[in-house]
């Protein structure tokens, strides 16, 4: 519960975000690139020198993987925006080169998924200002460039996990027993929607979720022995679902995902100043960044992904109301 105590707190600290007048978007983004730097000689130190097959940082891979590409498009987005110097530019091209490599390390798939995003948003938000446009354009250009140099040099990891990945489907149609990572979350997924027949509108409520797994594999009703070991889904959809029911889901996707991304979606497209763009779409970002982590992944379920939320959402909300106060947004 201390989880979702956080979203709730989410409202005083926004207010006093705007009673002092706190605007941090450059700090934060500083941040980012230093957790570029950090990121990727964790992930080096960790596989070349430890021998691990995957980077893990200090918590767990998908953990580790989906931050590093989400700090990669914050450096990308202060790159373009809030950044001058073509020098410094330059650099901060090298920092998310350095944050993508961090997350091959890692061999998280589902961070991959939000990779091509991130040009296409940056380019999305400044499609109305031509000459902002360009800019974004090769930027966007460079950063894909830096992407492609970064995977070619581990080319054997890249496509070791998508060929991973196939197998892994093709095992589970033939044996939905196999403990493989994609084997597992599907059988969760669909024992997730068995939940949601049984508590269609309210679901099996929080923290029931282990103890229903382990409940259909006495059963018999699960295909895979190993779901019994989980907490949650792998999915804010399918595990809100399974928890929260109909209700559940709607007002989750709703409340964090859905107003937020109109919000700064309207903001966006009215902002002309580099601070105004920064914030506006750095929560556009924000949203789509978790809401592919979350197709693979309960995000909520995990306090380093909450927290990064909370802070990321408050931070780029509050700061882009009182970048433009005269803005009717809020």
């Amino acid at each position: 519960l201390d989880r979702y105590l956080r979203f709730v707190l989410m409202i005083p600290i926004y207010l006093m975000f705007r009673r002092f007048d706190f605007r941090l978007g450059r700090e934060f983004a500083l941040g980012a690139l230093l957790a570029c730097v950090l990121m990727m000689a964790q992930a080096i130190y960790q596989v070349e020198w430890q021998g691990h097959m995957s980077a893990t940082g200090y918590y767990h891979k998908i953990v580790f993987g989906d931050l590093a590409v989400w700090w990669a498009g914050i450096a990308a987005l202060f790159a373009l925006t809030l950044t001058k110097n073509n020098l410094a530019r330059l650099g901060m091209v090298a920092l998310i080169g350095m944050a993508l490599y961090a997350s091959l390390l890692s061999q998280t798939r589902g961070a991959w998924l939000f990779v091509p995003l991130i040009p296409a948003v940056l380019l999305w938000a400044s499609w109305p200002r031509l000459q902002l446009a360009r800019r974004t354009l090769v930027g966007a250009v460079v950063v894909f460039l830096a992407l492609t140099a970064t995977m070619a040099m581990q080319s054997d990891r890249l496509r070791g996990g998508i060929e991973r990945g196939v197998s892994e489907l093709q095992a589970f149609e033939q044996n939905p027993a196999a403990p493989t990572s994609w084997g597992i979350r599907l059988n969760l997924w669909r024992n997730a929607l068995l939940i949601f027949k049984e508590s269609p509108l309210l679901g099996t409520g929080v923290g029931d979720f282990q103890r229903d797994m382990k409940r259909m594999v006495e059963d018999g009703r699960s295909l895979n022995p190993y779901v019994s070991k989980f907490g949650h889904a792998h999915s804010i959809y399918f595990d809100t679902l399974a928890k929260g029911g109909l209700l559940g889901l709607v007002s989750t996707v709703t409340v964090l995902l859905l107003i937020p991304f109109i919000v700064f979606v309207k903001a966006m497209r009215r902002a002309e100043r580099p601070e105004e763009i920064f914030y506006a779409t750095g929560g556009v970002l924000l949203i789509a960044a978790f809401a592919t982590f979350g197709v693979s992944e309960g995000l909520w379920s995990r306090n380093p992904f909450v927290n990064t939320y909370v802070i990321s959402l408050v931070i780029f909300l509050a700061g882009m109301v009182k970048a433009d106060e005269s803005a009717d947004i809020l």
